[in-house]
């Protein structure tokens, strides 16, 4: 195996954890996402778990973005393709209706559930949103 395809597999590797963990913290919160309790999920070792995240911290904030990339790819992505104004609004409440009944996640919508709890969270750069 050469050195892109390291790369590629790794990659992959990651990509199935975030979603994984997407998914986990969706129905039992940030604050129950561990790389102990990932790694038991996804029946994998807590050191090659802990290869991809450093920490628990690394583990949290990469998939917040994960879940912020998912929301984008699903709801605001289809939306933009609309005319600005009322139009946009309406596909982008549209695709929100349909990303919730499709049960995306198995704790329902992630940021949902998540963003009243995240204005109180030190940002990545140590300071702490304003509500």
């Amino acid at each position: 195996m050469n050195l892109d395809s390291k790369s590629v597999a790794g990659s992959a590797t990651r990509s199935t954890i975030l979603a994984a963990a997407v998914d986990l913290a969706s129905a039992e919160g940030l604050e129950g996402l561990t790389i102990g309790r990932l790694a038991s999920e996804l029946r994998m070792s807590k050191s090659g778990l802990f290869a991809h995240f450093g920490s628990k911290l690394e583990l949290q904030l990469a998939t917040l973005e994960w879940a912020r990339e998912i929301f984008i790819r699903e709801i605001v992505a289809p939306a933009d393709r609309e005319d600005a104004g009322l139009p946009r609004l309406y596909r982008m409440l549209l695709e929100w209706l349909n990303y919730v009944e499709r049960i995306v996640f198995r704790g329902g919508c992630f940021l949902q559930r998540h963003l009243p709890s995240l204005t109180a969270v030190p940002d990545a750069y140590g300071t702490e949103s304003q509500s």
